[in-house]
């Protein structure tokens, strides 16, 4: 019942003022006199900010495309401050403000932001940037300076200079605990890793906002966090079944021709991606349409629209001299080029207008549904100026949000959802309907930044564009739809699902079972939307189970990739979390609280689902648009005991939502009561709306 009040409150949420309520930390003992008192503020349920110093006016929470959502946060376990208070202290003075906050001996800090590489981030110094990733845990294409502490809270360092974080590795002359000083000449046990009691973060700058979520478990941090932001986003059903995305050569006709290739090898698709090449000129970008390529834009996209199949576009931001938007942006533009190209400020009302018309008129108007939004992840040169006021390092850092929000606005003000890919985010993005992606292409960094992204309110695709054979073809495939977006992005390489011929099946097979699963991913969806949990998620918010290379796909379902390169003979080995679990496609029982090792055959991926999980599915849809009035919904039940699950549902297109045009019907199992035996019935209905499934069937997986 939760989830539906949660729902029921939330669609009319607005963004709640200050509380009153202070706490004001007690004056340390320290010879460093520069330090100053803080005072924190309490602002929502659970979550406290102070400033030091003057604070940028521009920051993440500034840019987040909704408001704080009260409901949910208030629906959250009571909580009080987190932290220490006598243990806390900031300083702000000659360009540098710093704040240091306690951390226990056995404290372990998760997030970070975009990570590729397990799940823990205290083992060393961090210093937030954006920058290509190129191996190293320090650069990502989305340095959200938030962690979250298995001691039941999370932080957010609320500026958008690069963050520069010491986690338990500094010592200040009032430490409260100085190790012994040993002399290196004469005494072996002398290391130069002093292990300290804080965590020291700093910025460029004349102040920083420092903002806390409590608990008081991981799971209830993120969603503080994620409410905060805004809530998570609610995409449109057809963002999430499957995209394709042409190769940048490819032409109108040659695009219209591949999706009848789709439907002759029978295979799903619902978004197709068009490249650079619907441009007249790319790097820098004309934002042109290419005539001799796309000789009738609006024909285009309207055929593909009426098969249910809808139309992303690539572009970045910087301008080509023959731009129709040249001559209007380049006095609004950074001191210095991109690709040869001005740079928009698009933190300046009157960029994002130029840009928002152009594109609703030639973009919009004709259907054109969303976009990947490239190159974004450019790192500035900290002396680059742009009009705004910003300096290159801080635009930096926002220069993804930005382009969403610009492009955001338009759909919000046609009451349409959208739904895209963006190569750059930061903190306060849950509620920003983009999915990052990279160039980085390692299978199992893959499935690490899918855990590590659910702990900092982005979303993530681990993009398939090509394979050394048929066998990772499908590996990578199968990951790929237990996403939050699955897509080929074939953009280079040209690739089709059925180009290894000898796998065609089990790719289909992978393909189909993520549209078989649309009703409840859409439903975990509207949980990230209404309680703010993310819809992939680490096995330590759940479980608190430190883990890079398996995930849960909302409540109840546990996904294990085959990770190419690292898992072979098509086996590996599961972590089951607590209770029993069980095999998703027999519904056998499997372990509790165990590790065990499956081998699958290559159309299986390994999948297990919990206790009295209930998982709905419909017949595979070739997009979602098919998903009709009446459409049949079977019920899976695993396990052995009674319990409960809330189908959300609603246009999948509006934010009719809002007004309440959504329905959620709750499916228990119980036991009967003369035989003993679990059976299914439907023991509630909200909402305005008609939802989509006509005929019920349950099926009891475990016998």
């Amino acid at each position: 019942m939760k989830f539906k009040t949660i729902i029921m409150g939330a669609v009319a949420s607005t963004l709640m003022t200050s509380l009153t309520h202070e706490v004001l930390a007690q004056q340390l003992p320290t010879r460093l006199q520069q330090i100053q008192q803080l005072k924190w503020q309490q602002v929502a349920p659970g979550v406290w900010k102070t400033i030091i110093g003057k604070a940028d006016q521009v920051n993440y929470m500034s840019l987040r495309r909704r408001s704080v959502q009260i409901d949910g946060l208030k629906s959250l376990p009571l909580a009080n401050f987190p932290l220490d208070l006598t243990k806390i202290a900031g300083t702000a003075g000659a360009n540098k403000a710093f704040v240091r906050l306690p951390m226990a001996d056995d404290e372990k800090i998760y997030g970070m932001g975009l990570q590729f590489k397990g799940v823990r981030r205290d083992h060393k110094r961090y210093r937030m940037e954006m920058s290509w990733y190129h191996g190293g845990n320090e650069k990502t294409h989305a340095p959200v300076p938030f962690y979250v502490s298995s001691k039941g809270y999370g932080v957010l360092i609320n500026s958008i200079s690069n963050v520069e974080f010491f986690f338990n590795n500094t010592y200040r002359p009032d430490s409260d605990k100085l190790p012994v000083k040993r002399d290196r000449t004469t005494d072996r046990k002398w290391t130069h890793k002093a292990q300290g009691k804080y965590v020291e973060a700093s910025v460029n700058g004349d102040g920083l906002e420092v903002i806390v979520f409590a608990g008081p478990t991981l799971m209830n941090v993120v969603q503080r966090y994620n409410l905060y932001s805004g809530g998570g986003v609610l995409p449109p059903k057809w963002g999430l079944g499957f995209w394709d995305r042409a190769h940048t050569k490819h032409s109108q006709d040659f695009i219209t021709n591949a999706i009848k290739e789709y439907k002759t090898h029978k295979m799903p698709l619902s978004v197709m991606g068009v490249e650079p090449g619907w441009q007249t000129k790319t790097y820098p970008s004309t934002l042109a349409w290419d005539n001799s390529r796309f000789p009738d834009p609006k024909k285009f996209v309207t055929s593909l629209k009426n098969q249910g199949i809808y139309v992303n576009l690539w572009e970045h931001p910087y301008l080509h001299p023959e731009s129709p938007l040249y001559k209007q942006i380049e006095p609004l533009s950074a001191s210095h080029l991109v690709y040869q190209g001005i740079v928009p400020d698009l933190t300046l009302a009157k960029t994002r207008k130029v840009f928002q018309d152009y594109h609703q008129k030639i973009h919009l108007d004709i259907g054109i549904a969303g976009y990947k939004l490239d190159e974004v992840d450019e790192r500035f040169p900290g002396h680059v100026f742009f009009p705004g006021g910003l300096n290159g390092e801080q635009y930096s850092n926002i220069q993804g949000l930005l382009y969403q929000k610009t492009m955001v606005e338009m759909y919000d003000r046609q009451n349409l959802r959208t739904y895209g890919l963006v190569r750059a985010s930061n903190a306060g993005a849950a509620s920003s309907p983009f999915v990052l992606y990279s160039d980085h292409y390692n299978h199992e960094d893959f499935i690490a930044a899918l855990c590590n992204s659910s702990l900092s309110g982005i979303l993530w695709t681990p993009e398939i564009r090509s394979a050394g054979n048929e066998r990772e073809w499908v590996r990578r495939m199968q990951a790929v739809c237990m996403s939050p977006l699955a897509m080929l992005n074939a953009w280079s390489s040209g690739k089709k699902p059925w180009s290894f011929k000898k796998v065609e099946n089990e790719i289909r097979t992978a393909i189909n079972l993520r549209m078989s699963l649309l009703p409840y991913i859409y439903t975990t969806f509207a949980q990230y939307r209404f309680t703010g949990q993310p819809p992939v998620r680490s096995m330590l918010l759940n479980y608190n189970i430190e883990n890079a290379d398996q995930f849960m796909l909302g409540d109840s379902l546990l996904v294990a990739p085959i990770i190419w390169g690292k898992h072979k003979n098509d086996t590996r080995e599961v972590i089951l979390p607590k209770g029993k679990w069980y095999d998703f496609y027999t519904g056998k029982y499997v372990g509790n609280d165990q590790k065990i090792k499956v081998t699958v055959s290559l159309d299986k991926m390994p999948l297990f689902v919990k206790n009295g999980g209930i998982i709905p599915m419909i017949n595979p849809v070739m997009n979602p648009d098919q998903i009709k009035e009446n459409t049949k919904l079977t019920l899976r039940h695993y396990g052995d005991v009674p319990s409960e699950f809330m189908l959300y549902d609603d246009d999948g297109k509006t934010f009719n939502y809002q007004n309440k045009e959504f329905s959620i019907t709750r499916f228990s199992v119980v036991k009967d009561e003369y035989n003993n035996k679990l059976v299914g019935k439907i023991t509630g209905k909200y909402g305005s709306y008609k939802p989509f499934y006509g005929d019920v069937k349950w099926l009891f997986m475990t016998k």
